[in-house]
């Protein structure tokens, strides 16, 4: 008898969808100015996508003081979507946190960037592909 083990894993950030025109490397500059990040260029996300590999473009910050870990991630691929259900945007910034931020405040700075045409905070709970989101 086959048995399979299922762990539950804990999806303990914030994601917010970010729709704007502009490359992820542009729109990182304007998000490290407007929010005093340092967000960098990461390895590219992998993963297959209609049986073709599909890559994704990834840059991140460590915030050591406020232990807090933001990861800004295409959501657009050459063969597909990163997270399907949101096919309308095409930025995703995922936010682990470690100490509290002040959540208003950043995304009254979140929303103030002059490229981002809309952000919102998504509900990904009940996304079938939030297990695209588990990346370190």
């Amino acid at each position: 008898m086959f048995h399979q083990l299922e762990v539950p894993y804990d999806y303990d950030f914030i994601l917010f969808g970010i729709s704007c025109h502009e490359k992820i490397y542009r729109l990182s500059w304007f998000l490290n100015r407007a929010l005093s990040m340092e967000l960098a260029w990461c390895d590219e996300l992998e993963m297959q996508v209609k049986g073709e590999v599909s890559s994704y473009s990834c840059y991140r910050f460590q915030d050591l003081e406020n232990e807090t870990t933001f990861s800004l991630v295409q959501n657009r691929g050459a063969h597909g979507w990163f997270i399907p259900e949101m096919k309308q945007m095409d930025y995703l910034l995922k936010i682990e946190l470690g100490n509290e931020i002040d959540f208003d405040a950043f995304v009254k700075q979140l929303r103030a960037v002059p490229v981002i045409n809309g952000s919102y905070q998504l509900q990904f709970e009940a996304f079938k592909s939030k297990e695209n989101l588990i990346f370190d």
